[in-house]
């Protein structure tokens, strides 16, 4: 059920769910079939839009990808 919630809102607005990045689960892939990357991965998958969805480590994730070429929510 990882991301499940995440990949409704998206589909609802059109969009589709590329992967998801998590520390603790990656190589792996949620209920959908998508898969799960470390952060550390976000550059070279070609990003355009991070959702962040961690309350407690937002602040963290952010200042980790600031520097991104891509929009951050």
């Amino acid at each position: 059920a990882y991301g499940v919630r995440v990949g409704k809102i998206c589909a609802a607005a059109g969009y589709g769910i590329k992967c998801y990045f998590d520390k603790s689960l990656c190589g792996t892939v949620n209920d959908g079939d998508v898969p799960i990357y470390h952060p550390d991965d976000i550059v070279a998958k070609d990003i355009d839009l991070v959702i962040i969805a961690s309350v407690a480590f937002y602040d963290e994730i952010y200042n980790s990808i600031k520097g991104l070429p891509c929009a951050i929510i």
